[in-house]
């Protein structure tokens, strides 16, 4: 229920081609889909969610976009800036809830079944299949925080170029500082993952 609710929070384009609306529609799409344990409802997710998110712009095209916006100006062109990125850290909270969730889920499932293969109440069979979705759903975080890095460091050529035309990037520059917070949450799950998957080996 909750990764619904934060679907249709991420299922949004965001202005000027700045970034999260495909990634993050990817993402929780296939979180969805993930805690199905059907990979056939993760890809399904991931796709349906990528065409609601919208397709991210390069750092070019999105200064090009703010500067239309503003007119110009460049005090405009930053706090404009600052409210996509704190948008954008609303939605990649609700983000990094439901990696919570979808790891805790997995762990527990890999936990539970590793214990029992290892009496004697389940197959081998049973134990890799549950090692195989929690290894998917590792994969799915390991590429969105690939996306989020490439989105913060357009952020953070975005500010250098503001910054050199005279521009103050105090409060865009920390509220990219937030976003790195949560790129550091994402990355913590994903170590989840593989502790996980090292104490599941037989």
């Amino acid at each position: 229920m909750q990764l619904c609710k934060d679907s249709q929070v991420f299922n949004e384009t965001v202005a000027g081609g700045a970034a999260a609306g495909a990634l993050a529609g990817i993402l929780v799409g296939a979180l969805a889909g993930a805690l199905t344990g059907d990979a056939r409802n993760i890809a399904k997710g991931a796709v349906i969610g990528g065409v609601a998110g919208g397709i991210a712009g390069g750092v070019d095209g999105y200064i090009t976009a703010k500067a239309q916006e503003s007119g110009n100006n460049r005090v405009r062109m930053v706090e404009a800036m600052t409210r996509d990125v704190d948008a954008d850290n609303t939605r990649l909270k609700a983000l990094v809830n439901s990696s919570n969730q979808v790891l805790a889920d997995s762990r527990s499932r890999l936990e539970r079944t590793t214990a029992e293969y290892k009496s004697g109440k389940t197959s081998l069979a049973n134990l890799e299949s549950e090692r195989k979705r929690l290894e998917d759903n590792r994969g799915l975080m390991q590429a969105s925080l690939e996306s989020l890095r490439k989105k913060r460091d357009n952020y953070q050529e975005a500010s250098l170029q503001m910054a050199s035309n005279g521009a103050s990037t105090t409060q865009f520059n920390s509220k990219i500082s937030e976003l790195n917070t949560q790129i550091a949450q994402l990355e913590e799950n994903v170590s989840g993952m593989n502790a996980a998957l090292t104490i599941s080996k037989v």
